[in-house]
């Protein structure tokens, strides 16, 4: 093999490096130990060879004793080469059996060519002959047995030199002289030349040296991953030949079926490691395999008792000329991967599970930029939203669930794809009308980049009606706080102003008749304003009373027929003189027929008689005041206007509230509690009446009731007004 100059030069600077790779050393030490072997007998039977044909005299005649090592000539070199040899092929075999290293090897190759080119210089200076013929072919052969790298060979070149040109006949050992004769110089370039040349074929052959040990490096790093991966994937290759009834495996297929990896296995055996149930179906495999041809790929359980196992089967068949195929293929130990496959499985049949009987409303859903798809439905939500299950798969998400108000669904659902969990509460048309749901969207991505949500309705209206009823409840409990400070605020006013009237004009009383010589005292005044101051004290406290008894449902309002034309033209008449004494016109229009009510009668005037007084209380002079009674389809009708101050409509809710007057503060220029209208609207609702307000600030006021018509009574029989 012939080889470039900048090649050459590349093996020799980079061949210890090269040596660093274990494969590469380990490639080296064999060729090493498998030479040294075989050299090492060869040279031994040689050695022996050589010995028995001097000794039958075919050969050297060579006397062996000791003493003819002491006698310079030929024949006794021979001897001494002759154990030479013998000694360096027992090392060999030594060597080799006990694995040296690669630097013992290459030290030994040195010593054995040295050794062997000094005993063939003394042999040629005895012979008074020159002996580098036998020098290169011994150089040669130790080269060729030990691996030396290219520069160590030439390096041994030179050392071999050096012992031709100090043992050769011209030598200094010889001549004693160091001058270089023409002889001598010729035998150096032979012995130079065949250097060079030794080390350029030792240099192809260490070329394939490595070659070999990287191709073994690949090949075992190869063999290692496969074992590894054999190893975690549980996976074991096999063939098997039908002419042999003889599947062949490798040793990872031995231990994962549980065989002894000296034991052949048969199809018999094969099929065994299966159920009997599925030996047939995969005997029928095998066969339709090597009939037909085609591949296959099984996964079948394993006959296992303590554990139930998995493996998959593939294999092919391979066509062989003139004879049956061959099936190769691999069996894998899946159980895990079925075991995590059926936990799954669980999981999945669990979830759907609770995904279909959950009973709160849930949607899947495929989500994108700008909304989403929707996959399916669960039961609840097509029973809450009138749904069909089926129907549902395709529609826009967003108008589906608000379909009021899409694009506030829209702004959730891209929200969620930042943040894959929101919540809203919104209002939805159900099967069982408007309901309040707070929505849970939770999305997540799925190894394929596709984007799912779940969509998750909690019905939330009794909480909203609580919270309502509870806003209700507080707002009327400030509301009753409110009432509370202007109760206590009227009611000092209310009681302290009678009370000081009475007590003022008490004392006046008291200082006139203990003092009889004091001007004339009106005693009959002051004794009407005390009256009146009690009358009024008296009013507020019986308002008062009879408000907390509606509030407690404490009276007892039995209803029976009464009469509303005489009550009204009855309270009129009470009141005439009062108004008269007020300058203002109090007129009734009544019907002339009866308009018999449902009513409780002290419970009719009390209603009469507080709106009659707060009517005159807020007319001033000249002003007039009318009582209306009629008859309607329905009810009985009484109205009493008047046109007094009147208030502002928007009070007029406020109106029925106790203690709420036009001007409802303690300097108002007004008597009154605050008190009667509140009586009066509960004492209507009691009767199963109606009551209500037409007023103008300025204007005056009307104040309409309506009482249901006794059965006594004929509607609609009464002439009307």
């Amino acid at each position: 093999m012939a080889f470039t100059g900048p090649s050459m030069l590349s093996l020799l600077a980079s061949a210890a490096t090269q040596e660093q790779a274990p494969a590469v050393r380990s490639v080296l030490t064999d060729v090493l130990h498998t030479s040294l072997r075989q050299c090492g007998a060869i040279g031994l039977v040689g050695t022996l060879l050589h010995v028995g044909l001097s000794a039958l005299g075919l050969g050297y005649n060579v006397r062996w004793t000791y003493d003819t090592l002491a006698v310079a000539e030929a024949n006794q070199v021979v001897v001494l080469g002759t154990l030479i040899v013998a000694a360096l092929s027992v090392s060999a075999l030594v060597l080799a059996q006990m694995q040296c290293r690669l630097r013992t090897g290459r030290g030994f190759g040195v010593v054995a060519i040295l050794l062997t080119a000094t005993v063939a210089m003394f042999e040629g200076g005895l012979r008074d002959t020159f002996g580098t013929v036998y020098v290169v072919p011994a150089y040669l052969v130790i080269v060729a047995i030990v691996p030396f790298r290219p520069r160590q060979v030439l390096g041994v070149g030179g050392a071999v030199a050096l012992v031709v040109y100090a043992f050769g006949p011209t030598g200094p050992l010889w001549s004693g002289s160091a001058a270089v004769s023409p002889s001598m110089a010729t035998h150096l370039a032979f012995v130079g030349g065949s250097a060079v040349l030794i080390t350029a074929t030792s240099a192809a052959l260490y070329r394939r040296h490595l070659s070999f040990g990287r191709a073994q490096a690949e090949l075992q790093q190869t063999r290692d991953r496969l074992r590894r991966v054999q190893e975690v994937a549980r996976v074991g290759g096999w063939e098997y030949d039908p002419d042999t009834d003889t599947v062949h495996a490798t040793t990872s297929l031995h231990r994962l079926l549980g065989v002894s990896s000296d034991r052949d296995i048969s199809r018999e055996i094969g099929l065994s490691v299966y159920p009997p149930e599925t030996q047939t179906e995969v005997a029928a495999t095998i066969d339709r395999c090597l009939t037909e041809g085609e591949s296959f790929d099984l996964e079948v359980p394993l006959d296992a008792a303590d554990a139930p196992q998995w493996a998959r089967i593939r294999g092919q068949a391979r066509r062989r000329p003139g004879r049956s195929p061959r099936l190769t293929g691999t069996l894998q130990d899946i159980t895990r991967r079925k075991q995590r496959e059926q936990a799954l499985q669980r999981e999945r049949d669990r979830f759907e599970t609770l995904f279909e009987h959950l009973p709160t409303p849930v949607v899947h859903c495929r989500v994108a930029d700008g909304g989403g798809t929707i996959q399916r439905v669960n039961q609840a939500f097509a029973s809450v939203f009138g749904a069909d299950t089926e129907d549902a798969a395709g529609e826009d998400l967003c108008g589906l669930l608000d379909p009021d108000d899409p694009d506030n669904m829209e702004a959730l659902v891209e929200r969620a794809l930042t943040t894959p969990v929101q919540q809203i509460e919104l209002s939805c048309h159900t099967s069982q009308g408007p309901r309040h749901f707070a929505l849970q969207f939770a999305v997540q991505r799925r190894p394929d980049d596709v984007v799912e949500g779940y969509a998750m309705f909690v019905d939330i209206t009794e909480r909203k009606r609580r919270e309502h009823k509870l806003k209700r409840s507080k707002e009327e409990a400030e509301r009753r706080n409110r009432q509370k400070s202007t109760f206590l605020a009227n009611m000092s006013h209310e009681i302290r102003t009678p009370l000081t009237s009475i007590l003022g004009f008490s004392e006046a009383i008291e200082d006139a008749v203990t003092a009889p010589g004091e001007p004339d005292v009106p005693l009959e005044d002051f004794s009407r304003r005390i009256t009146k101051g009690g009358e009024r004290l008296l009013e507020t406290l019986d308002s008062v009373l009879n408000l907390s008894k509606l509030e407690a449902e404490a009276i007892d309002l039995r209803l029976r027929p009464v009469d509303l034309t005489t009550e009204a033209d009855e309270m009129v008449e009470m009141y005439e003189q009062e108004a008269d004494a007020e300058g203002i016109t109090l007129q009734s229009e009544t019907p002339d027929a009866p308009v018999h009510v449902r009513a409780n009668q002290g419970a009719l005037r009390r209603v009469q008689r507080n709106l009659l007084t707060n009517a005159l209380k807020y007319t001033e002079d000249g002003g007039t005041v009318h009582v209306r009674v009629r008859s309607g389809p329905d009810a009985g009708i009484l109205v009493v206007d008047d046109t007094g101050i009147g208030m502002d409509p928007d009070e007029v809710d406020d109106l029925f509230s106790p203690f709420q007057q036009a001007a409802s503060s303690p300097s108002q220029s007004y008597d009154g509690s605050g008190l009667g209208l509140a009586v009066v609207q509960r004492l209507v609702d009691r009767m199963d009446g109606t009551i209500d307000v037409a007023t103008a600030k300025g204007e005056g006021t009307t104040f309409t009731i309506q009482l249901p018509h006794a059965e006594s009574s004929a509607p609609g029989t009464a002439a009307q007004s």
